[in-house]
């Protein structure tokens, strides 16, 4: 029996080929970052390069990025498309359906309850590190405007 069909195939034989997939889509990442970013310095006329010779550099190293660009999306979309078909993921279709979806498509996850938990350990912390600041500033004005800290009146000097 001829194991043509994506479905038949065995988990880990199809985890394998997404994986060198998308191990082939991230080599061309260095690609896009190394472009873009000599393209950005051919705009700078910083070494002897003529503005004729920095526009055609510009224009090569910007058409190398949006055609790795364009390849890597295609891919990616490729791969979403096989996850889909292995069922790995819902299609892309049903994701988008709102009927189906809860919580802005985080499921059952609650935000609020994470940034509470979040939020009482260390807003706690900062808030005393704030008021820490504070005094020690306004200590400081005080010392310095001739006032008793202590108090809070004001030294009288005496001639």
């Amino acid at each position: 029996m001829s194991q043509s069909s994506p479905s038949s195939k065995p988990h880990a034989e199809v985890a394998a080929a997404n994986i060198r997939a998308l191990n082939d889509i991230n080599k061309s990442i260095p690609v896009l970052l190394s472009s873009s970013g000599q393209a950005i310095a051919s705009l700078t006329l910083g070494s002897s390069a003529s503005p004729s010779s920095a526009k055609a550099d510009f224009m090569t190293y910007t058409t190398t990025f949006f055609t790795t660009v364009s390849s890597v999306s295609t891919s990616l979309h490729a791969q979403v498309r096989a996850l889909e078909t292995q069922g790995i993921i819902p299609p892309s279709s049903a994701a988008d359906d709102g009927n189906m979806t809860t919580n802005g498509k985080l499921g059952n996850l609650d935000v609020s309850w994470l940034n509470s938990r979040v939020a009482d350990k260390v807003c706690v912390g900062k808030e005393g590190e704030v008021w820490a600041e504070i005094r020690t500033e306004l200590e400081k004005v005080a010392t310095e405007k001739g006032l008793d800290v202590k108090s809070g009146e004001e030294k009288m000097e005496l001639d």
